[in-house]
């Protein structure tokens, strides 16, 4: 996985099941397709957010407030109303945000949303989004691999099927 400041890119590699399969099964027309099927069908895994769960900042760090500055800031925000305690403030950007970038015969699955740091990030996840239910982006991968590969069997041949000689 490499891993920039605000962008997370998985890239798969190694893959002894995928890498024979699409040298040896497929024509090298459809490899590209069968590639980023696989990747699709693992971006569809990763978009999916745990049940919202409330998990308090001190069960999960020790202390409720880093600062006085950031204990200010929340209560202020608590007021205006742009804060609700003990209900979930998800927008979706973060899920939302995964997508494949397309390179020929090779896919990179990418999030470029802030919030995917630290929430689904291999080295970098946050304790509580852990706590909440987040699962890293590799092993959400590990899990959904076979089920991908088979799904992506199925796009690949229906993408076949349409093809008009």
């Amino acid at each position: 996985m490499k891993i920039t400041t605000k962008t997370i890119h998985v890239r798969v590699r190694n893959l002894a099941d995928v890498s024979s399969f699409v040298t040896s099964q497929l024509p090298r027309i459809w490899r590209g397709v069968y590639v980023e099927a696989v990747a699709e069908n693992l971006v569809k895994a990763l978009k999916v957010e745990p049940e919202y769960k409330y998990v308090s900042r001190k069960s999960a760090y020790g202390k409720t407030f880093v600062s006085d500055k950031q204990r200010r800031y929340v209560m202020a925000r608590i007021r205006e109303g742009s804060i609700t305690p003990g209900t979930s403030n998800r927008f979706g950007i973060t899920s939302a945000g995964w997508h494949v970038v397309k390179q020929g015969e090779r896919a990179t699955i990418v999030n470029d949303t802030e919030g995917a740091r630290w929430t689904q990030n291999d080295k970098w996840q946050a304790r509580q989004p852990a706590m909440v239910g987040w699962v890293k982006a590799g092993k959400n991968i590990t899990e959904h691999l076979d089920k991908a590969m088979v799904d992506a069997i199925d796009d690949v041949t229906k993408a076949m099927e349409n093809v008009k000689l």
